[in-house]
């Protein structure tokens, strides 16, 4: 924002908060409050249009477009409340029923991301109806800046197109801010709620709950932490729309290619990140600031190669620090962070039973969100960034903060992960006892373990995203990957396993549209075992996890990942070194 911009935004905001203290309401009631706030926000549009007339900016966009509806939408209280009022005026009971069942559902999937992550799941608004606002009138302060130039512009976005063109007004968004910031003052300075929400965590809360507006007219805090928006201050929407824009047209770069296949192809993991805990949506102070002392979440950041890396480190509540303790690297897929992934495979709450430490390492990429792991196949063009080197130095690192049983380090991944966890088998068996793949095969063209490392796997037979039979041609992420038949083949020769399994086919308990087999090579060299998990009819997802949507296809009930990934770690350990 240059300087002329910012002085006339500022004039902006000192005459819209003149102007709304002016009419403040003598009567603070509910009715009365809520009037003003409808006033008030048709002040604000009032301003935003009266810049679009000055600027003869084009805008194509109104009430019936919704492209921008899946957009991360930060309210205030009384813009909730205002809402509220306008969906109980205009639907049924049987209707506000419904929109309770789907507020919910977003609850679940949104819950614990952060701002990028939210918007990157594109899920549209729930005030939605027939692809419309049906709450057009008293919509949020956000709403009503967000002006665009081009309908077909934001279509092809919400398709996850590739867009050059410029969306957003930067002027008029601007000052539209500033004058909806004065709005929001005025409430602050008259001692109501002035946390900022995200708009369908804090609607499910006042759908389900009525003494929010209550607490808000005793001018207490209406909605829980674990509404709250989490996103950064100074943080512009315009700015993450044109970094995600730049990332899908950055075809020079392999990155960019990841990114735009994982968003383009209808199933990137992100979309199924699920509830996480409000602890985990609280955990933003580097580890020097949190050390490792205590149970809970931790995020914990180094510098390697001269890059800043970081992960996050759930300590289970009852685990005795004072002794040697397990350790898991779970590693998330392509396009996720370590929350998401936190999140998306419930790992926690198996550590929280089994007392193991989890640890959730970033990887590298867009914004500290849409992440990858540097998992071979990709060429000798691309060796940078070394992510065996980063969690090699991570584990040295955790080694030195926490009592750490050296023998009992173990890796699990989904997807990119999974393949990233082959890798780690493959380059640190003196470091990790056993690794576990949910959804990725091997990529590491001539694997060759200083041991024969325990290895279990897990795969949908119709698994869109990282095929159980290959790839049929180039891949659209530009990586090479092997087959599962192919993978656990070598897999059980570099172990020394026997070629004849044992196969046990699990009970179908379910009617999920899934049946699972489980085969089992072994024992090999060391007590080595090879297990494949085969989920028939499963897609790209975490076995005993539902996902919040089905985009990439079926999760078993018949088995929980987690369950089966800690037992067998616990049967593999790193073997003890011989004496000397």
């Amino acid at each position: 924002m240059n300087e002329e911009t910012r002085q006339l935004c500022q004039a902006v905001h000192q005459s819209t908060r003149r102007t709304v203290e002016e009419t403040w309401p003598l009567e603070e009631s509910a009715e009365t409050l809520l009037a003003w706030t409808d006033a008030a926000l048709n002040h604000v549009e009032g301003t935003v249009d009266g810049f679009r007339q000055v600027t003869q900016a084009k805008v194509d966009c109104g009430m019936g477009c919704s492209f921008c509806c899946w957009l991360r939408i930060d309210v205030r209280a009384h813009e909730v409340f205002l809402i509220l009022r306008q969906l109980r005026a205009q639907r049924t009971a049987e209707e506000l029923k419904v929109l309770q069942g789907e507020a919910r559902m977003a609850r679940e999937a949104l819950t614990g991301l952060d701002f990028t992550g939210r918007e990157a799941m594109q899920r549209p608004c729930l005030m939605l109806q027939d692809g419309r606002c049906s709450v057009y009138a008293v919509r949020p302060a956000a709403c009503r800046r967000y002006l665009s130039g081009s309908v077909q512009a934001c279509e092809a976005l919400w398709k996850g197109d590739p867009v050059e063109e410029a969306i957003q007004h930067p002027l008029i968004s601007e000052t539209g801010r500033f004058a909806a910031a004065a709005v929001h003052q005025v409430f602050v300075k008259q001692g109501y709620d002035g946390y900022s929400y995200d708009l369908p965590l804090a609607l499910t809360e006042g759908l389900e709950d009525q003494e929010c507006e209550t607490r808000w007219l005793r001018k207490e805090k209406a909605f829980s932490a674990a509404a709250e928006s989490k996103t950064p201050a100074g943080f512009s929407q315009s700015e993450a729309l044109a970094g995600l824009r730049a990332s899908l047209a950055g075809v020079p770069s392999k990155l960019g290619v990841w990114l735009a296949f994982f968003l383009l192809w209808g199933g990137a993991p992100f979309l199924l990140a699920e509830t996480s805990t409000a602890a985990d949506a609280e955990v933003a102070a580097p580890a020097e600031v949190r050390p490792l002392a205590s149970p809970g979440n931790h995020v914990r950041k180094l510098t390697v190669e001269g890059v800043e890396r970081s992960c996050l480190v759930h300590i289970p509540p009852r685990l005795d620090l004072s002794q040697p303790s397990p350790l898991v690297l779970v590693l998330h897929g392509a396009a996720m962070n370590a929350q998401m992934m936190a999140s998306f495979s419930g790992m926690n709450a198996q550590a929280d039973v089994s007392r193991f430490i989890a640890v959730y390492p970033n990887g590298t990429g867009w914004q500290n969100t849409l992440l990858r792991w540097n998992s071979g196949g990709i060429g000798p063009e691309q060796q940078k960034p070394d992510d065996v080197a980063f969690l090699r130095a991570l584990l040295d690192d955790l080694a030195a903060a926490l009592k750490v049983d050296p023998r009992r380090v173990f890796a699990a991944g989904l997807s990119n992960g999974g393949m990233m966890s082959y890798r780690l088998a493959t380059e640190m068996s003196d470091r990790i006892a056993a690794i576990a793949a949910v959804g990725g095969t091997l990529t590491v063209p001539d694997p060759q373990p200083a041991r024969a490392v325990p290895a279990i796997h897990f795969h949908g037979t119709d698994d869109r995203i990282v095929p159980y039979t290959g790839p049929a041609r180039r891949h659209p992420s530009g990586i090479s990957f092997q087959s599962v038949p192919e993978t656990i083949a070598a897999w059980v020769k570099l172990t020394g396993c026997p070629d004849r399994p044992v196969v046990q086919e699990v009970p179908d308990q379910f009617d999920d549209g899934t049946t699972v087999k489980i085969t089992t090579y072994g024992p090999g060299r060391e007590g080595a075992e090879v297990v494949l998990v085969d989920v028939n009819g499963g897609g790209h997802t975490w076995p005993g996890k539902q996902p919040a949507v089905s985009l990439i296809g079926k999760s078993t009930r018949e088995i929980s990942a987690n369950r089966m990934i800690w037992e067998f770690f616990q049967k593999h350990p790193l073997p003890e070194k011989p004496a000397r």
